[in-house]
């Protein structure tokens, strides 16, 4: 694919995530592309039953997020029943102890609590609308670089709060991602390289939109003759 089929197919990949399916009528899908969208995308998607457009292999990455949850969810509840059952008031009847006479009884230890396990999972640590974001870029990331994305609950929770108050469409926010990921095997683009984390991309977003749309230098000349001097750079 070219770079502009790419991110037609990011973000149609996204808007399938998020609704269900992609339009099937070009105008709206030019709308969700932010351009054209040429045949060799468009045959990434399938007609459904219903009449929809869809990507099979999204879908069955849904299927199995779905499957995956609905076993950790039964975990927990039979984590759960199994605790409650075993939370049982402990009544020493068998303790020989006699508290001297005239002091106050002390209070019996109790039970050490089991340790809490802190949930590093995006959904425990971001608020739940910043969870599409966190989906559509974890989906580009493996798409693109062809691992899971290791999401950090702490850096990455705050950056994506502020990427998304930056009033940037996270469409184009993933774009301009996808962009940089491409980029970062060439040493010239540092900061492209920022974009391998989240709160990366957002501290160096500026910078990165730069380095990936430099402004066009100009030149002029200071007279007839004079050498000239080139705005932004240096000869």
């Amino acid at each position: 694919m070219t770079q502009s089929e790419i991110g037609a197919y990011i973000l149609l990949l996204c808007h399938q995530w998020n609704r269900g399916s992609i339009p099937v009528e070009p105008e709206r899908q030019q709308n969700v592309a932010k351009g054209p969208v040429s045949p060799h995308v468009l045959a990434k998607f399938q007609i459904c039953p219903d009449g929809m457009l869809r990507n099979e292999r999204l879908e069955q990455e849904r299927s199995k997020q779905e499957t995956y949850r609905e076993k950790q969810r039964q975990k927990g509840l039979a984590s759960g029943a199994a605790r409650a059952k075993n939370t049982q008031p402990n009544n020493n009847h068998g303790s020989t102890t006699v508290q001297p006479s005239g002091e106050p009884k002390g209070n019996s230890p109790s039970p050490s609590p089991s340790p809490i396990k802190k949930d590093k999972s995006p959904s425990a640590s971001v608020a739940s609308e910043h969870k599409d974001f966190i989906q559509e870029w974890a989906s580009a990331y493996k798409l693109n670089l062809g691992r899971d994305y290791t999401f950090n609950s702490g850096r990455d929770g705050k950056a994506v709060k502020d990427l998304l108050q930056t009033q940037i469409p996270s469409g184009e926010l993933i774009a301009i991602a996808v962009k940089a990921w491409k980029m970062m095997v060439n040493p010239k683009f540092f900061n492209c390289k920022q974009a391998a984390t989240i709160h990366g991309f957002y501290n160096k977003l500026n910078d990165i939109r730069l380095e990936l749309n430099p402004p066009k230098q100009t030149v002029s000349c200071v007279q007839d003759g004079a050498l000239p001097l080139w705005k932004g750079g240096n000869l």
